[in-house]
């Protein structure tokens, strides 16, 4: 996990995409069937995973059309 190797803490929401392929297996399992991509909570970017304050209602990861939510959430 890459949170194991840093020290607890989740890649930068910028380039998490990148960062993680190494520990995914490559870029499919990131391929949206419908075309959308995947983007992650800016504000968990390179913090520590037991950090959130309420993990259970916390967004980590969500579609995304261009720089756009394709569904909406307030950023938990």
């Amino acid at each position: 996990h890459y949170a194991a190797d840093y020290d607890g803490r989740l890649p930068p929401a910028g380039d998490w995409d990148l960062i993680v392929h190494p520990y995914i297996g490559g870029v499919r399992f990131l391929s949206c069937p419908v075309g959308a991509s995947y983007a992650m909570n800016g504000r968990l970017g390179g913090t520590r995973q037991n950090d959130a304050k309420r993990p259970t209602e916390t967004v980590m990861l969500y579609e995304a059309w261009g720089l756009h939510r394709a569904f909406p959430h307030d950023g938990k």
